[in-house]
Order: C-alpha cells, then structure tokens, then sequence
C-alpha cells in the first residue's frame, strides 16, 4: 500500500472518531472538527514551520478529508539514523520523493504534498492530540458555563457517577454535562442510602468558568432548593405575593420557613394557611419530596422577641431576656418557658431551638421556668405568649390551644367542617330518647350522657334527679321481675315510671339554662392542632 494510501486511511479513521466524539459528548460535530483541524496547525506552525501552507479539503458526506501543505522543503535524503530521527514529514519532503511527485524538482525547493500521519512522528501525533483534548475540554468547559448560567437556582435531574472524599460526581440527565456535590452541600441522612447509577434531584447552586472536579456546583441540602420547591408548588410564593423571608434547614429531618405577606397581597388572604393548602396538600407534597421532612412555618415579625416567640414554637414563650454576654452583631437570649414545654422548646436531638435561632439569627438558651428561678433571671410572666393561669393548666396536666400550625401528616381530618355549636334543644331531645333507660336499669341515663361535666351547676341538677330516681326506685315493689313479668304487667310498670319520670324532670330541669360562655367558648375552639405530634 503505498504511503499517500496509508495516510488517507489514518485521517479517515481520526475523521470518524471525531464523528463519534461528537456524538457522544453531545458536541457540534463542525466545531469538533475545527478544533482538530486547529490543533494541527497549531502543532505544525508553532512547532516546525511558521511558514507551512496548509490545506484542510473535507468530505463531510464519505467523512473524509485531506491535509495538504503547499510548501514543503525538498531536503536530501536522509542517510543516517540520527537524519531519520530529525526527518519532521509534516513539513520536509526527501528529494527521492520528490521527484516521484515532479522529476524535476529540486533541494531547497518547495512543493505540495499530503501530510502523511502514517508516518509521523510519535511524538509529533501526540502533540497534536493533547492539543485537540485540551481545546476539546476548553469548549465543553465555555458551553457548559454558558448554558448553566442560566440555571442557577433550578431543580435539575443528575446521575450519580463516583463517590469521590470531597463529594460526589453527577452527570446531568438532560445533557450528560459533569455536575459536583461537595460534601458540605451533601445530604448525610441520606448519603449512605444513595449509589453509583441512581438519579437525584439536585439544585444548581453555581457555575464556575474553571475547576478541577466540574464546573456546576450543585446541592441538596441548600435552602434554596426548598425555596425553589415552595414557588413551584404554591402559586402565591411564585407570584410574589407571600414572600420567604428565611429558611433554617437540617435536610431530611426539619424545616423552618419564616414568611410575610407581600404588600401587593390581597386583604384577608391567609399566609400561613395558603403555604400550607387544604388538608395540608400543598406542604405534605413538598414535605414527600424531601423524604418526609417535617416543616414549620412561622410568621415574620420586624420585632425581634416576637420573631423568636413565633420561631420557637409549638413551645410557648413566658419571656425572652436578652443575655449578659449578647452581641450587637449576633445578640443572644435566655428564653423562659414553661416547665412543662421545656424539652417541646429544644426539641429532638435540639433541633427545635438550633432552627429557631438559625431562623433569627440570634443564640437561644432555652431555660424553664423553673431553672429561671434556680438562676435567678429576672423575667416578666406578662411578657410572653402564654398567661399565669394557662401555665398552671399546663403544670396540672391541662393542653392548651396552640397557634402553631400542625407539621404535615399523612392524615386528611378537617375540621373546618367540626360542628362545635351546643344546642340546647338537640341535649332536650337525647334527654328524652334515653328516658326509658332509667326506668329498668341502676345505671342512671345522665352516667351515659355526661362521661365529663359541662359545669358545676349541671352536675349538681343531674344528682339531684339521681337521688329521686333512687327513691321512686326504692318505693316499687321489691319482688317485680320484668324478665318473668306479663306484658300487661311490664306496660303498667313503664307508665308509672314514665310519668314519675316526667314530673322529675319537669320540676328539676326548669331551672336549666343554656351557658353562654361556654358556647361561645366550643365556637372558638382551634382543634387544628389535635394532630400534632410535639404534643
């Protein structure tokens, strides 16, 4: 085969690398090919000849193409090994060689010829392709930065690659572009669960025009990521209309997003119950994105102490002191609470107070009430969010109602449709359905009708209607048995009662009055944190 043979065949099999190169990294084949095209000028100019003539005739169609230099120098033929060694064919041409292309050509002379890569050096082919890897490298590098770029702060799909010590490699579903996860922006909880091949989402946290592992930056545990995920599944957050003030995260455990009401809102819109959705729809939807993690959101306040208050629930506050040690630039509080909601204020594993302070961005000492004494703080019971009577119902195992919305659960109660209304004459009416069941049994029917009293003064009419139930009972005749008794005889016995019964309950229940207070109270009771598991 003779020599121009071999060095067609050699361009034609770089050329459809090159094709496959292209393919493969997802790559313009024409730039791909001007970038070799380059390298081998680059290689022949710089390194031998600056004055080389070089001629790149492509077949784009066959995947072909030729490299010609039209100047040449005709050289004598090389006799020894060392003229061998120092022969550069890219730009020389032997005289013997010469003259098979024109008899008359001469030394010192130039000419055309077809660069042969058949017979190149080694080391001159090797130069040629770590110039092509690195302008291969330097392009991918400037597409990448400029197509991400425009993705910061997106949620993408990536591929995990390696594990690496400093983090993790990806490559992103959509283009197969190199992304990098430094541990820091790792997800612990879930890292060990996590292996070569499986596909996460990721938030693009920055592009960088250079870097050793990738060029993306990305994390799953930034908060963003979850800011991202708020505007996409909650249209006011996305119009602009409730804005996220502050997110305190440990990924894959807990959350807290302090939000406010945009200015451009419209009144009466609900802030906290729009993030949250009916049922808890929305939140629950962003809480399973994020493997279940549990999210509170609190309300923004300009005050300081009331950002803390909110911040700090479910607990509630009895004052906040500000500490001796405080900083201006990083203040730091003692924050009393009740006895009873001491470890609710820290939380598991501290994680309550760690996020409320991350939350202010102030240090929180949670203290109860009575380490407060013990101490000797000087705190104002009236200062906080909880009253003196309220505290004691906490000590004496009371719940209180809580402003603190429930954290999202895989149940769908709601009570918004909880009918709370007391309506004296449904209770009139019970009344009378379970009349017969005082007459036969020693079990009297307002035992059943009030596991739990009303109030005091309903207690005390309902024992006194017991105390004559058991006189009537007393006074019948002690050997009447209803289950041997006749029919006529169990009939006479259901009137005599029926009527002593109704003068019973004509005389003491007259006095009975519907209590205001405590229908109002039932109106108003919150029941939405029933659920809530910090209880």
């Amino acid at each position: 085969m003779s020599e121009s043979n071999n060095s067609s065949q050699k361009v034609n099999e770089i050329f459809t690398e090159i094709y496959n190169l292209s393919n493969i990294r997802k790559l313009d084949e024409h730039r791909v090919l001007e970038l070799f095209k380059n390298a081998i000028s680059k290689v022949i100019l710089e390194q031998y000849d600056e004055e080389a003539d070089l001629e790149f005739i492509i077949d784009e169609q066959n995947k072909t193409f030729k490299v010609i230099n039209h100047a040449k120098t005709i050289i004598p033929d090389p006799v020894s090994d060392e003229d061998k060694d120092t022969l550069s064919r890219c730009v020389e041409i032997p005289i013997s060689i010469a003259r098979e292309i024109n008899p008359h050509a001469e030394i010192d002379e130039t000419m055309s010829e077809e660069v042969n890569f058949e017979v190149f050096n080694k080391r001159d082919y090797n130069k040629i392709l770590a110039v092509f890897s690195q302008s291969l490298r330097e392009l991918e590098k400037e597409l990448t930065y400029q197509k991400y770029m425009n993705k910061i702060g997106e949620v993408l799909k990536a591929k995990i690659v390696s594990f690496k010590k400093m983090g993790i490699l990806l490559e992103f579903i959509e283009d197969g572009a190199s992304a990098f996860m430094p541990t820091s922006l790792t997800n612990q909880r879930y890292v060990k669960t996590l292996h070569a091949g499986d596909v996460i989402d990721v938030y693009v946290e920055e592009v960088r025009p250079e870097s050793r592992d990738a060029q993306v930056v990305v994390s799953s545990v930034e908060s963003k990521l979850l800011q991202t995920l708020l505007a996409k599944e909650i249209p006011e957050v996305a119009e602009g209309l409730i804005e996220i003030v502050k997110i305190a995260r440990i990924a894959g455990e807990r959350s807290k997003i302090a939000i406010r009401k945009a200015e451009n809102a419209p009144e009466g819109m609900e802030e906290i119950g729009a993030i949250i959705g009916a049922k808890s729809e929305r939140i629950e939807s962003i809480s399973k994105q994020l493997k279940g993690e549990k999210i509170d959101i609190i309300l923004y306040s300009d005050d300081l102490k009331t950002y803390i208050m909110n911040a700090i629930s479910p607990s509630k506050v009895i004052d906040i002191v500000l500490a001796p040690n405080s900083k201006p630039e990083y203040p730091s509080f003692i924050v009393v609470v009740p006895n009873t909601q001491h470890t609710l204020a820290i939380g598991k594993k501290g994680q309550n107070v760690s996020l409320a302070s991350e939350l202010v961005k102030a240090r929180l000492d949670i203290l109860s009430q009575a380490q407060a004494n013990e101490q000797a703080i000087k705190y104002d019971i009236n200062n906080g969010n909880i009253t003196e009577d309220e505290i004691k119902e906490l000590e004496n195992g009371k719940r209180l109602q809580s402003n603190f919305k429930k954290r999202p659960n895989n149940r769908n109660n709601n009570f918004n449709t909880f009918e709370t209304n007391f309506n004296i004459d449904e209770f009139d009416a019970d009344l009378a359905e379970l009349r017969q069941k005082a007459q036969l049994s020693e079990n009297v029917f307002e035992k059943q009708m009030f596991a739990s009293s009303l109030d005091d003064d309903i207690e005390a009419t309902l024992e006194l209607i017991k105390d004559d139930l058991e006189n009537l009972e007393s006074d019948e005749e002690v050997d009447f048995d209803p289950y041997s008794a006749s029919i006529e005889e169990i009939a006479k016995k259901d009137e005599e009662a029926e009527a002593d019964y109704e003068k019973i309950t004509s005389t003491k229940m007259k006095d009975f009055k519907k209590d205001d207070d405590l229908s109002a109270g039932l109106e108003n009771i919150d029941l939405s944190d029933l659920d809530n598991e910090d209880w």
